[in-house]
């Protein structure tokens, strides 16, 4: 997956060889960022300043470039499911305290 840095790196300088050097880097280096969806942080900073975009976005973009899954969590009253360790079927202490 690329991010969106890298993406407007490559509409502004048709090849990886112009971006490579553009930002410094070697053409292997930026292929391997290409491959891996992320630039180094210099190359992020180097990146902004060619693109006339805030260092501090650069950077955020790059770092959350990758597609990380949030974790699922329902909390939702009608699920079915009871983790282990999370309250019983029937809250209502008083009720417990009685039986």
């Amino acid at each position: 997956m690329q991010n969106a840095l890298i993406a407007q790196l490559v509409k502004r300088f048709p090849s990886a060889a112009q971006c490579a050097a553009a930002l410094g880097i070697s053409r292997q280096a930026m292929n391997q960022s290409m491959n891996r969806g992320t630039l180094s942080n210099a190359a992020a900073l180097r990146a902004a300043a060619l693109l006339n975009l805030d260092p501090g976005q650069a950077l955020l973009i790059n770092a959350t470039s990758k597609d990380i899954p949030a974790p699922v969590i329902d909390a939702s009253p009608c699920s079915t499911s009871n983790p282990v360790n999370n309250a019983p079927d029937n809250t209502n202490y008083a009720y417990l305290q009685s039986r």
